[in-house]
């Protein structure tokens, strides 16, 4: 059986039993239901209270609550892929190792006057740019909406396609979950553009880019 099916029904499992002694607690102490004519003539009754839970019932809760902490705690099995290629549609392109660059390498390439600057293109939110961005970067919008897409269609073509060095990047999250990277390498591909490279940045901008110290800058440009 594999992982994600282990994780599944440890999951069901836990929610039945913790469901059914939710009911059996509750059963425990419930009281009749009875008609106003039934009640005539009775002496008033206090609000009985609810009876403890049995044994059975404690004994169910204390499973449930096991099965889930362990649920929680085992990591995914060896093999169970976590990265991209899990939370990409079936066309999308998943990049090879020479068409992603280091921080430390393109902060590289920023910092050396003598040959051509890199092209640095932020293809994430507006909100993120303004609020820090890597230092001469422009921002072209997120390419995980057409509005995003359109937009870096139009910058890649004014890029000339010889002696260029295009990163595209976004950092809004960590790699494996970021919705803007990927697609803007499938647009570059369809394009023709093997000149474009991806930032990598597995955790954050943050992380991995401007608490590393490197070139950073805010506001609109």
């Amino acid at each position: 059986m594999s992982s994600v099916v282990r994780v599944l029904c440890r999951f069901a499992m836990s929610r039945r039993l913790l469901t059914s002694a939710l009911m059996a607690g509750a059963s425990a102490g419930k009281t009749p239901i009875r008609s106003s004519d039934e009640r005539a003539g009775e002496a008033p009754m206090s609000c009985p209270r609810m009876r403890p839970l049995t044994g059975g019932a404690l004994f169910a809760i204390a499973l449930a609550v096991m099965v889930a902490r362990q649920t929680e705690a085992e990591p995914p099995a060896a093999g169970f892929d976590t990265g991209m290629e899990a939370l990409a549609p079936a066309n999308a392109v998943t990049p090879t190792a020479a068409q992603l660059i280091e921080p430390a390498d393109l902060a590289r390439l920023l910092s050396d006057t003598s040959s051509r600057r890199p092209e640095v293109l932020h293809v994430g939110f507006p909100i993120l740019f303004r609020s820090g961005h890597i230092t001469g970067s422009r921002h072209i919008g997120p390419a995980s909406t057409p509005a995003g897409l359109q937009a870096l269609k139009q910058a890649l073509r004014g890029v000339p396609r010889r002696g260029s060095i295009v990163v595209l990047y976004c950092g809004c999250c960590p790699w494996a979950d970021c919705p803007n990277v990927r697609p803007a390498l499938q647009l570059a591909q369809e394009l023709g553009r093997d000149d474009v490279k991806l930032l990598y940045l597995p955790k954050n901008l943050q992380r991995d880019w401007i608490d590393e110290g490197m070139p950073i800058s805010s506001g609109d440009q």
